[in-house]
Formats: C-alpha cells, sequence, structure tokens
C-alpha cells in the first residue's frame, strides 16, 4: 500500500519521523508536574538550532490565518512522484489542489462566533447546496530544489490545471 499525505500548507513540520516524534515530546507537559518539561523543550531548541527548515510549518501557519472553509484552502502534496509526459519524458513534481472557491481565510473573530465545529459545519452546508471542485495543479522544482526534504517549500514551476474535479 502507498499512502499519500496532503496538507493546508506548503511545507511539513519535520524533514524525518524522527524529528516529529522529538518534537512532540519536547512539547509534552511533565507527568508528575503537568507542566512543560524544560529539560526537553531546551533539547528541542536545539535541534531546531541545528535543523532551522523545522520551523517553516509553523513560520507559515503564524503568518496565515486559518481557512474558513475545507473548500477555500489549498492541499499541498508532500510527497515527490514521477510523472511521464505526452513526451515519455519522466519529470518529478509535487501537486496541489486548488479549490475553485478561492482561498478564504477567517476574519479575527469569527471562529468564536462560528462555534467549535465551524469547518466541518460550513462543508455540510456548501455540499448541500453546491458542488465542490477543484483543480489538481503539477508544482515542478526549479534547479537546487531539494525534493527529499518537505520542510522546504523550494521554488516551483506551477502547471495545471492537470485534473478537475
Amino acid at each position: 500500500m502507498f499512502l499519500i499525505a496532503n496538507i493546508s500548507a506548503p511545507v511539513c513540520g519535520s524533514p524525518t519521523p524522527q524529528a516529529l516524534v522529538d518534537g512532540l515530546l519536547s512539547r509534552a507537559n511533565d507527568r508528575a508536574t503537568s507542566r512543560p518539561n524544560s529539560e526537553r523543550a531546551a533539547a528541542f531548541v536545539t535541534f531546531l538550532a541545528a535543523n532551522p527548515s523545522v520551523g517553516n510549518q509553523g513560520r507559515f501557519l503564524a503568518a496565515n490565518a486559518p481557512p474558513a472553509s475545507f473548500v477555500t484552502t489549498p492541499y499541498w502534496g508532500v510527497n515527490t512522484l514521477m510523472f511521464r509526459g505526452q513526451d515519455g519524458q519522466v519529470r518529478l513534481a509535487r501537486w496541489v489542489f486548488e479549490l475553485r472557491a478561492g482561498e478564504e481565510r477567517l476574519i479575527a473573530g469569527h471562529r468564536q462566533s462560528r462555534g467549535n465545529h465551524l469547518l466541518a459545519d460550513e462543508l455540510r452546508r456548501r455540499n448541500a447546496s453546491a458542488s465542490i471542485e477543484f483543480d489538481l495543479v503539477l508544482q515542478f522544482p526549479e534547479q537546487g530544489h531539494d525534493l527529499l526534504n518537505a520542510t522546504i517549500a523550494g521554488r516551483m514551476t506551477t502547471y495545471g490545471p492537470c485534473w478537475a474535479g
């Protein structure tokens, strides 16, 4: 089985599974005191200093308000795949699902006024009244882009839509 991930940020928060675990553990409260563990947090700060790209996802999320809808945020593929063109040439690419409704972010204060299940509720309302459509757009890496590190967005040339649904 081959699993593919799509996330609502252009980069992952971890370059490896172990880095993900280390990051989660460093943020876990001490079991005995239910307070942050300063030793683990200090170790993670050291890890971040040695691996600065780990913070790219957090910086993206801090700079962008949450989506107003599951249907108004792009979904980036974090896997790099091989695509064969009509000319027979194999090219490496990632993809983005771009929703035709356009990108929309929450305005300050809307989260509280729309309740705890605002994204799921909005999706049900939208799906009941209209179709949900998207375009699959391929992104081809430009020279020097590290396709093996999903914490780095890099420079990509966009081509598409390749498929619509």
